[in-house]
């Protein structure tokens, strides 16, 4: 997967080259180290690289098993290769930092994209009350994730629409 960090990490300089970017991986594994114990050759995984590291745009990188999971079944490796930072991002933001808990008020801005929509499902997933920012065209597709409210950010400002909330991200 190609995640807006991984272009914008080039252009801000933030790895010399040469070096080998990406941090999302969805594939099959090829061989296990001795002390893997929740996956063997063949299994279909993905996963996000250590950031520091990174080489997810290699044809094969190593990991440790602690920065993996098993692929969605239902889901394509392609599909899939879409998850891991974008989850990995919205879980820490609302339940690491945000310490999101079932019945309060979360605000998610961009909804609709990749972050976002993990962050909607997260967020009703937990009990949350959830209010999505985004234009007009997403309405409909964020209350089919859930969404409690969608204030479309192009004809409002946040505050004319809604207050207090207890986390945003």
């Amino acid at each position: 997967g190609v995640n807006p960090v991984d272009w914008k990490a080039v252009l801000n300089g933030y790895f010399n080259p040469p070096h080998i970017l990406g941090s999302d991986i969805a594939g099959v594994i090829e061989a296990t180290g001795n002390e893997v114990k929740n996956y063997k050759v063949g299994d279909e995984i993905i996963g996000s690289l250590e950031w520091a590291k990174q080489g997810a745009f290699a044809e094969y990188v190593a990991t440790k098993e602690q920065f993996i999971t098993h692929k969605p079944a239902n889901l394509s490796l392609k599909e899939s290769a879409a998850i891991p930072l974008a989850a990995l991002t919205a879980w820490q933001g609302l339940f690491d930092h945000g310490n999101l808990q079932a019945g309060q008020k979360v605000i998610i801005h961009a909804a609709a994209g990749g972050v976002g929509l993990f962050a909607v499902q997260f967020a009703k997933w937990k009990g949350a009350y959830v209010v999505a920012t985004a234009s007009e065209r997403n309405i409909d597709f964020l209350k089919s994730f859930g969404a409690d409210e969608i204030i479309d950010y192009t004809k409002y400002t946040l505050t004319q629409r809604t207050n207090n909330a207890d986390v945003v991200l």
